[in-house]
């Protein structure tokens, strides 16, 4: 089930990425239909959305930037907690407030978020940021309270 961003910072960030994303030319593949964005930038691109909703501040997160070319399946990593954050589907950087993704466990667009909890199945044109979060962390510190991960997204 996907859940909205709410905070207007974060989305615009996640606008940001997004557009930066859909220019972006240096992909490697990483299997059929699925590139991972290797261009040296990305890390500067990402750090503003990963800010705002505070995930940069979970110890040993980590993250991709990826193109989806068609049909892939994505099964979660062992010990990690993935979560998937569509950032344009079909039409390019404007599609952010556009469009739905049908994945297995229901309907996903720019603007919001899903865990992946056993495996993803998605056919689309579309670029994403999947974070991966160790579930050893969890609950974490954050700013002097003890919380789970769903109320360190500012959502």
């Amino acid at each position: 089930m996907s859940q909205a961003i709410h905070d207007e910072e974060a989305v615009l960030r996640l606008k940001e990425l997004s557009a930066w994303a859909f220019s972006c030319i240096q992909m490697e593949m990483e299997m059929e239909n699925l590139f991972r964005c290797v261009d040296d930038d990305r890390h500067a691109k990402a750090h503003p959305f990963l800010s705002q909703v505070g995930l940069n501040r979970i110890h040993g997160f980590r993250y991709k930037i990826c193109r989806v070319t068609g049909r892939i399946a994505l099964q979660k990593s062992p010990r990690y907690r993935a979560l998937f954050f569509p950032l344009s589907i079909g039409a390019g950087s404007r599609s952010i407030g556009s469009g739905g993704l049908v994945a297995n466990f229901g309907v996903l667009k720019p603007g919001h978020w899903a865990e992946i909890r056993n495996f993803l199945v998605v056919d689309a044109l579309m670029d994403c940021l999947i974070v991966l979060l160790p579930e050893s962390t969890f609950p974490v510190e954050i700013q002097g309270q003890s919380r789970m991960i769903e109320n360190t997204l500012r959502y």
